[in-house]
């Protein structure tokens, strides 16, 4: 073997190995984002040391709330509670007593028929608690 015909073998698979990294770079960019429509969320609030959020689903069988706080690391899951039928509000709750100045909100979220996870968050608010 040469070694002018390792270069063009080499030369070929590099080509190739491009074309496939090229589609598998595009093909996230075609997929669909899975509906979450039928998750409902609310507000946050707060009122003293409590913080508040509620969420609802118009369709499936159940999901579940969570509030988060923002760290520097992400938002971090505080306390998660499932809830199940549709046509009416859950509500949560967290205790943030000493935990200092954060960020919370509350997410909605679950799978949908096709099994996709799907999720709406709330607003953000600040609080120091």
């Amino acid at each position: 073997m040469t070694l002018h015909g390792m270069k063009r073998r080499t030369g070929i698979f590099t080509a190739a190995t491009a074309v496939v990294i090229g589609l598998a770079v595009a093909a996230p960019a075609e997929a669909h984002a899975a509906d979450n429509s039928c998750l409902h969320i609310g507000r946050t609030s707060r009122s003293g040391n409590t913080i508040t959020g509620y969420g609802s689903i118009s369709c499936g069988t159940g999901a579940n709330l969570t509030i988060q706080r923002s760290r520097w690391y992400g938002w971090e899951d505080l306390t998660t509670t499932p809830f199940h039928g549709t046509g009416h509000d859950a509500y949560i709750s967290y205790d943030c007593g000493g935990t200092g100045k954060h960020d919370f909100r509350t997410i909605v979220w679950g799978y949908n028929v096709l099994g996709d996870y799907i999720v709406k968050s709330s607003n953000v608010i600040t609080a120091s608690c």
